[in-house]
């Protein structure tokens, strides 16, 4: 066995260490459908999983998932239920969002309170 040979080997068969990273406010069941996401540029949304995976696409600035959860929440409700409070304020977290998207973003309670403070 050679040099390369060897080091391959005791690579391979040497301890698996690898680093563990923090990330604050987001859960681990909601950083798993991102990471998997970064790669394959698919992801599962569900009623339950949407809310938080939402917030946390926002908190980490991934487009992709923010825009795919707008998909969803546009696909669940349409448009005349969800304009009762059609003069919610423009959020720094979505200015460009339309004002019957915002009232039911307001209503499952997606923005933080302190947007409306």
């Amino acid at each position: 066995m050679n040099y390369h040979q060897q080091e391959m080997l005791d690579i391979f068969q040497g301890p698996t260490e690898f680093l563990v990273y923090t990330i604050h406010n987001v859960a681990s069941y909601i950083m798993r459908p991102i990471i998997q996401y970064a790669y394959s540029k698919q992801i599962n949304i569900t009623q339950r999983n949407m809310k938080d995976l939402l917030a946390a696409a926002e908190y980490l600035s991934v487009s992709g998932i923010v825009q795919l959860c707008k998909q969803f929440l546009e696909k669940q409700h349409c448009e005349e239920d969800c304009c009762e409070t059609t003069e919610l304020p423009a959020t720094h977290f979505w200015p460009d969002v339309p004002p019957w998207e915002r009232s039911l973003m307001y209503k499952l309670g997606v923005f933080p309170p302190s947007a409306y403070e």
